[in-house]
């Protein structure tokens, strides 16, 4: 009876349609310890935010609280696509950003090495300093 099988089906049934009851109580279950789980999961992550704002230094004063559920089901092909074109502009913007620091460093080193060329041409006389 525990596992919802009907009284009635129960005495006077058949009894080889109690294992379909049996699956059917081990998936209930099992949902239920996936549910529990990521209950447990949510919990974590606040406890885990609040305690980095609280308690940490640097980087943990921007942890955040996911600002959406966390996905439990699988993407379809068209969510898988407009995710990894977002992947791709996101890494293209990483990527950017990094050919322009870069780009930023050359110049300011040229500049000084301009400049320490211009001042220690003066006081070096035809000597070229070691840069």
């Amino acid at each position: 009876m525990m596992l919802g099988v009907p009284e009635k089906e129960f005495w006077d049934g058949d009894y080889t349609r109690l294992k379909y009851y049996v699956r059917q109580h081990n998936y209930l279950v099992e949902q239920r310890n996936q549910e529990l789980w990521l209950q447990g999961l949510y919990v974590y992550e606040a406890i885990s935010v609040v305690m980095a704002q609280a308690f940490g230094k640097g980087a943990g004063r921007f942890l955040k609280y996911p600002e959406k559920p966390h996905r439990i089901t699988p993407l379809s092909p068209e969510e898988q696509e407009e995710e990894n074109k977002r992947k791709v502009e996101e890494f293209r913007a990483q990527l950017e950003a990094a050919g322009q620091r870069f780009n930023a460093k050359k110049r300011r080193e040229q500049e000084v090495a301009k400049t320490l060329l211009v001042q220690g041409g003066e006081s070096l006389g035809s000597r070229k300093p070691n840069i």
